[in-house]
């Protein structure tokens, strides 16, 4: 029998009744306008303490004399968020439907980089002797937002969260060579289930999928001016985002790491970088803001309206129609969403 017929049955049966039940729900917009810390990862950072700079640049050092010596992603800028007082934190991960999630980041130097608002291979960053070397179809590298992984016994949240004093790594002063030692780093999911460091996925030969790339309102190619807003704009037909996203926000912690593999010379002021919360609004700072549009409350409460009933039936139906009813999260909207959502809805 069409499976999506028996569905439609379903639906005239459950018609026929109203059975509800409650759940701690909410439809939530939340804006924080600067986050509880920011963190320029680089190995030179002297900032006194760490965590007190004012902007963090981002970019690789590839082709040069050193670039044995350090990771492919040599700058990172860390940005975490206390989600918690907003959201509220504790539930059941699949009990934060995402409606949608971006970050904006403003750039602090004035044409230091050349705008790239497309993604691109790491073979375009391979030696051109190299069979598997790509010719790169735009200039620049662009601009990207991770997950936020960890080693070294750092972690999201708890005694050892890693936060704006953590040091860059554990141990004696910066040794050599200083690949794969950072306690915090742009990573994403690996098949496992593991979040994998991305800081050296060219010489890896590994590409990657960022939570989002930057976008700004520039033609590509561009020269960027100084305060152009880059808009991260999450990926929700990524699984690995969708669940980046509900394990931080029921942890009440979102850490993100804005990365690139932009090249450049050693101590060149060249580089893609962003106001830090450190930089006075005085003279232009304008810290990483994060948005987010979530229902929190019981999955099959797909109205949002605090009560699992039989309207979110209907409204399910219409969001599944449209091809935005991806209830188990695979990236795509198809009929086993449906058996999903219904198995949920008779469970409330």
């Amino acid at each position: 029998m069409n499976q999506l017929i028996t569905w439609r049955g379903a639906v005239c049966v459950l018609g026929l009744f109203a059975a509800a039940s409650m759940a701690s729900a909410g439809d939530i917009a939340a804006t924080f306008s600067a986050p509880m810390f920011d963190r320029w990862m680089y190995p030179y950072n002297s900032a006194n303490p760490q965590g007190s700079e004012t902007e963090a640049s981002v970019f690789s050092v590839i082709g040069s004399e050193t670039e044995w010596a350090f990771d492919n992603r040599d700058g990172q800028m860390i940005i975490g968020y206390a989600t918690g007082g907003a959201i509220p934190a504790g539930q059941p991960v699949a009990n934060y439907r995402i409606r949608s999630a971006r970050l904006i980041a403003r750039a602090s130097r004035d044409n230091a980089f050349v705008y790239d608002g497309t993604p691109d291979s790491f073979r375009t960053l391979l030696p051109m002797s190299d069979p598997d070397f790509l010719a790169d179809e735009d200039a620049g590298q662009p601009i990207e937002l991770f997950m936020c992984g960890y080693r070294g016994g750092w972690a999201l949240t708890g005694p050892t969260a890693f936060g704006e004093s953590t040091p860059f790594h554990n141990g004696a002063p910066f040794p050599f060579p200083a690949r794969g030692i950072r306690n915090a780093f742009a990573a994403e999911f690996d098949a496992g289930g593991l979040l994998i460091d991305n800081s050296n996925n060219r010489d890896q030969r590994r590409e990657v999928r960022p939570l989002a790339i930057g976008n700004a309102d520039l033609p590509q190619g561009a020269l960027v001016p100084r305060d152009t807003d880059f808009v991260f704009e999450i990926d929700l037909t990524n699984p690995q985002a969708i669940r980046y996203l509900r394990e931080s926000l029921a942890a009440g912690q979102l850490n993100v790491v804005i990365s690139s593999l932009a090249i450049t010379e050693q101590q060149s002021a060249n580089v893609p970088a962003f106001y830090c919360k450190e930089m006075p609004a005085a003279v232009g700072g304008v810290p990483a803001r994060l948005e987010l549009s979530v229902c929190v409350g019981h999955p099959a409460d797909w109205d949002c309206s605090g009560v699992v009933e039989v309207q979110d039936i209907f409204a399910y139906l219409a969001s599944w129609f449209a091809g935005d009813g991806d209830f188990d999260a695979s990236g795509v909207t198809e009929v086993p969403d449906l058996f999903a959502f219904l198995t949920a809805w008779f469970g409330a």
